[in-house]
């Protein structure tokens, strides 16, 4: 199956979440200028080895009012715009959609070939084996104000590019969290040092502190118009990023982490947090 190239790819099954989608799709391509491919997976049910044709007719009709349905969805754009359905794995498909697309997209519940997208099977594996971005769609609270991403370290990564891309195309400030490293257990009551001897806690965590808002400052460089604050929490990173997230219209994760957000992508954080956002995520490559 040839995707197309650089597209903006939504998962659309007809149900009001994979409509959002598309709503949110589109406008993230008026933004950027890039087409949006439509996709709807179709199971083939096989019933010892022979293909029922009845039921695959049904579903094939089924499948053609989901695309006319889409087509509805996005009639006021006049953006580039395409739309097949396609037989196979939802997960599958949509997995080798990302390796051409600039974006795949897939709403937070489904029905059909997207069932229970989010907490679903499809979106996780969608999740964690994408090769290249996915943003999970939820309706964006009322109280968003900024573009929120969660970092881990003074490295530049894909995350905090994305997420000033992000803020710059939405006219919005960004907030950087990263989590500090808790505290280790002090070698004496009263005492700041860790057990290592000659390593000041302070200092380690001033030394952290200055290192995230340089990297930050860095990138602001780029972005003049996108003005950034970097918050510093002392909580597990995907409590601070869903908090963070009710006043956010994008929450931008990356791939990798380590330190406080160890374990993106494949880890609890970034799992946490693209089920329980209060607004769209953004998991960045």
């Amino acid at each position: 199956m040839e995707f197309p190239d650089r597209a903006i790819v939504v998962g659309f099954d007809g149900s009001a979440a994979s409509e959002n989608a598309l709503v949110w799709a589109a406008d993230e391509a008026d933004r950027v200028g890039a087409p949006v491919h439509v996709v709807h997976v179709m199971h083939d049910p096989v019933y010892d080895g022979v293909i029922d044709k009845f039921i695959r007719d049904s579903l094939v009709e089924s499948a053609q009012q989901a695309l006319a349905q889409a087509e509805t969805v996005r009639a006021d754009r006049s953006g580039p715009y395409s739309a097949e359905w396609v037989p196979g794995s939802p997960a599958g498909m949509l997995v080798a959609a990302s390796q051409r697309a600039r974006l795949v997209v897939v709403g937070t519940r489904g029905h059909g070939g997207f069932t229970a997208a989010l907490m679903g099977s499809v979106s996780q594996h969608l999740i964690r084996h994408a090769h290249g971005p996915v943003a999970v769609v939820r309706d964006v609270p009322e109280t968003a104000r900024r573009v929120v991403v969660g970092v881990d370290s003074a490295i530049p990564e894909p995350a905090l590019s994305a997420a000033f891309e992000a803020a710059a195309a939405r006219s919005l400030p960004l907030t950087v969290v990263h989590a500090l490293q808790q505290r280790l257990p002090t070698a004496a009551p009263g005492s700041q040092d860790f057990p290592v001897a000659g390593i000041d806690a302070d200092e380690l965590e001033a030394r952290q502190r200055a290192a995230i808002q340089d990297i930050a400052n860095e990138c602001a460089g780029r972005f003049p118009g996108v003005g950034v604050d970097v918050r510093f929490v002392r909580e597990h990173p995907a409590h601070a990023l869903v908090d963070a997230s009710a006043e956010s219209a994008l929450t931008v994760v990356g791939t990798r982490g380590r330190g406080g957000f160890t374990g993106l992508l494949l880890g609890s954080t970034s799992s946490a947090v693209a089920a329980h956002a209060h607004g769209p995520v953004l998991v960045a490559r």
